[in-house]
């Protein structure tokens, strides 16, 4: 999940430390949830082009004579 920090926090998350106010960064999702919940930071929506799953075409079924 990614958010973009509200308030900057001290201390760290997984060994990777919270960024300024108003910065983003890709957080465990319940992690992220839990910040949002709290009102530290606020979801970013991605764009397509960012998501790492991506539509793949099916192969043709092999035929065998």
């Amino acid at each position: 999940m990614r958010v973009r920090m509200k308030v900057k926090l001290t201390g760290s998350l997984n060994g990777q430390a919270y960024l300024d106010a108003g910065k983003q960064f890709e957080v465990p999702d319940v992690a992220g949830a839990n910040l949002c919940d709290r009102g530290f930071a606020e979801p970013v929506a991605q764009k397509a082009s960012d998501r790492e799953e991506k539509a793949v075409p099916k192969k043709r079924a092999e035929k065998r004579g």
